[in-house]
């Protein structure tokens, strides 16, 4: 995806960037995610179904009026998961709580959606698409307590989008 971009040349050479290679892991078919059909997403479809089930989330498009709303999960989650990564992750994980609580409070253009359960935000993905019908989902945050809830967050995001981005 990066190739079809001008400014890709221009970055890779300039020498105040470390440039790392990464593999293609990390597009997904967005017709694909969004359905989740087919045996190789079985176990993905039914903990969305399970979710579904038991949370009965509503599925709303992100906008900032959710800013607030956003930033309290984000904390959430920060406590929850903050137990869970290793002393060597700390760092990373600190400036990622950062740039994402930056990116809500300053009102980056992000779209996508919020998943909320009971009249509170049980999940959200936020990015920006670019140019080659592709999203770049850069934030997606879910209540740990909730299992499933990032099953379900993805899909809805990949769904919510599948007319106007084939990657995510």
């Amino acid at each position: 995806v990066w190739e079809g971009y001008d400014l890709w040349q221009e970055l890779i050479q300039d020498p105040r960037y470390e440039v790392a290679m990464q593999g293609t892991e990390y597009l997904y078919n967005t017709d694909e995610l969004a359905g989740l059909r087919g045996a190789e997403f079985h176990k993905k479809r039914y903990q969305r179904e399970r979710f579904q089930r038991d949370y009965a989330p509503v599925v709303l498009p992100y906008s900032q009026a959710w800013t607030e709303s956003c930033v309290e999960l984000l904390r959430r989650w920060a406590h929850q998961k903050r137990q869970r990564v290793p002393l060597k992750y700390l760092e990373k994980f600190s400036m990622e709580l950062e740039v994402c609580e930056l990116a809500l409070r300053n009102h980056l253009p992000l779209e996508g959606i919020l998943a909320v359960v009971d009249r509170r935000i049980a999940g959200f993905s936020l990015g920006a698409g670019h140019g080659l019908r592709c999203f770049n989902c850069m934030f997606e945050k879910t209540d740990l307590e909730l299992k499933s809830a990032g099953v379900f967050v993805f899909s809805s995001l990949a769904r919510h989008f599948s007319d106007t981005y084939s990657i995510i």
